[in-house]
């Protein structure tokens, strides 16, 4: 008898299956899902069988046998299955797709040595698309499902987008499911950490995981539920690295396969699952009232002396907030000292060389928040020579010194990407006033409890969140004013929401009713040619330096452009 084989090592697309003789004393251990280990380039390397067959497909006396099976339980199928469609989809080899989830196999470990095979699904499937309004209700949701998977002896998945947010999801967890399994899957997969999560996983027994993107992919046997928190997140996509896989398409498929439950759970989903709910892929309710906010035109206002960021409405409304003794959450997307560093002689704009985004400043850095890259505040323009540069905008440090100044017997509380995430929850107890990025909307949004100590929340331009480019800036910025409105209904809190012109249609636009905003944005959408009337691709061109990459990025761009406009190419 022979496997087919795929080594789990990383390797081009088209790379397909190796094919292995099977020795007797091993064979009855070996078939579809074995984790075996295999003679590669003089190595002894882990490989995942796909298949066992009678005869190779290549000549016999070429293949080599197998060494050994180490003491590790098979994977059910419904996982190996998810790993071939993941391949196909993700145009990668079903050996990188193994190696991005499996961890490593040689070093010291403990598993047990099978692992029974899932039973057959008996109930009908749930494939549901959640919007929810607080933390409390989404938590409330996800548990109900997992006892239902735990009453029916089998597992539960839960995969939620940050690695920060597994450990309070934990804790919650084993408050309310004490007697059950529990295992946090996330990390790197040359973690010995991880490895040992992994193998727990595929114990017998009926666990609980969660986890990052990794969990959807955990060998869990027999899972009747997949939840995704938070499934509009742009980081459960995997882009930097191979395989580029969308963790809620591998866990539809999952489900699919497992006969599972499935739950995308969203404050605003995403309109990509909404177009599979129109179109009777996922069941969807929503019965809820579109956001309410209080649009203030600061176009005309006469601004405060906070550094002309705050109007007067905005400031009266930190004042009675205060007054009744509570918080105050202050909304601004911008980081660091300010916004940007221009030169005042000739105009030019500080921009990161890698990525062409405009430096933020963060103390006496330079800092781009898409790539990460700093560099230290120059004294004179690189361009011109001129030292008079100038600071553009304000950060959220600048504002935190302001407010400092402005409000001194208050507790001011800066939270942004700077700050630890283990540390938000404390520091929100703590303070009066916060200001912050998306960073502190997700912490209110998902992360803490009770939100009913605050008295106003505050945008301070949503204008700013329609600037954003690409065809998703719209869906982004309506998503940031639904979630900002959750939390202020939340505890009753004034929602007010500083812009240019509250009468213009990109602006109300926001706080239209979500079903009546994705209809209109996808129906835009179509007519462009978008997401998800369209798919997609993203090619990346790779060189030995960056002047070699992008001669071949316009090689592959003149080849396309050649393909659309019907001349072909050879």
């Amino acid at each position: 008898m022979y496997a087919a084989v795929a080594p789990i090592l990383r390797m081009p697309r088209g790379t397909g299956l190796f094919d292995y003789a099977i020795p007797e004393r091993i064979a009855p251990a070996v078939t579809r899902g074995s984790i075996v280990l295999v003679p590669w380039r003089g190595k002894k390397t882990p490989g995942l069988v796909f298949g066992v067959r009678e005869r190779p497909d290549i000549p016999a006396a070429r293949v080599k046998p197998m060494l050994d099976v180490p003491p590790i339980a098979f994977l059910p199928e419904d996982l190996v299955a998810t790993i071939e469609a993941m391949a196909l989809e993700t145009f990668a080899s079903s050996e990188t797709v193994a190696q991005a989830f499996l961890p490593q196999f040689l070093k010291k470990m403990t598993a047990p040595a099978s692992l029974a095979a899932p039973a057959a699904a008996a109930k009908k499937i749930e494939r549901r698309l959640i919007r929810y309004r607080t933390a409390e209700e989404k938590w409330r949701r996800t548990e109900d499902s997992v006892r239902i998977a735990l009453s029916d002896r089998r597992s539960a998945i839960i995969v939620v987008p940050h690695s920060d947010d597994v450990a309070a999801a934990a804790v919650r967890l084993k408050k309310n499911f004490g007697d059950a399994k529990l295992v946090a899957l996330h990390g790197d997969t040359a973690s010995a950490g991880y490895r040992k999560a992994w193998l727990s996983c595929a114990e017998p027994g009926t666990p609980v995981v969660i986890g990052t993107r990794v969990a959807v992919m955990a060998p869990t046997p027999n899972p009747g539920l997949i939840a995704i928190h938070e499934s509009d997140s742009p980081d459960l996509q995997q882009y930097d690295q191979n395989p580029r896989y969308d963790v809620r398409m591998a866990a539809a498929r999952r489900a699919e396969l497992a006969g599972a439950d499935l739950l995308m759970m969203s404050r605003f989903p995403r309109l990509e699952e909404y177009a599979l709910a129109a179109g009777g892929s996922l069941t969807f309710g929503d019965d809820r009232p579109a956001a309410s906010a209080r649009l203030v035109d600061i176009s005309s206002s006469a601004p405060s002396a906070l550094d002309k960021i705050l109007s007067p409405a905005a400031m009266e409304a930190m004042e009675k907030a205060l007054q009744s003794q509570k918080k105050v959450i202050l909304f601004h997307n911008r980081r660091g000292t300010a916004s940007a560093l221009m030169c005042k002689d000739c105009r030019h704009v500080f921009r990161c060389p890698t990525c062409e985004t405009a430096f933020i400043i963060s103390g006496d850095k330079l800092e781009c928040r898409r790539c990460r890259r700093t560099e230290t505040v120059p004294a004179v323009c690189p361009k011109c020579s001129g030292a008079g540069l100038r600071q553009i905008g304000r950060g959220t440090v600048s504002i935190e010194r302001e407010l400092a100044a402005r409000f001194p017997d208050r507790r001011i509380a800066r939270i942004d990407a700077d700050q630890p995430a283990s540390d938000i929850e404390a520091t929100l107890g703590a303070c009066d006033i916060a200001v912050g990025t998306m960073q502190l909307i997700h912490a209110l949004a998902e992360l803490r409890a009770d939100n009913h100590d605050i008295g106003a929340v505050i945008a301070t331009s949503i204008d700013d969140l329609t600037a954003f480019s690409g065809f998703r800036g719209q869906e982004r910025a309506a998503r940031t004013i639904a979630i900002m409105a959750d939390i202020a209904a939340e505890t009753g809190a004034e929602f007010m929401a500083q812009c240019l012109g509250p009468d213009q249609p990109r602006i109300r636009n926001l706080l239209r009713d979500y079903r009546v905003f994705a209809g209109a944005e996808i129906a835009e959408r179509t007519r462009a040619g978008y997401p998800p009337a369209a798919e997609l691709v993203v090619l990346t061109a790779v060189g030995e330096s960056e002047e070699a990459a992008r001669l071949e990025a316009a090689r592959v761009r003149g080849l396309i452009e050649a393909i659309v406009s019907g001349g072909g190419c050879e």
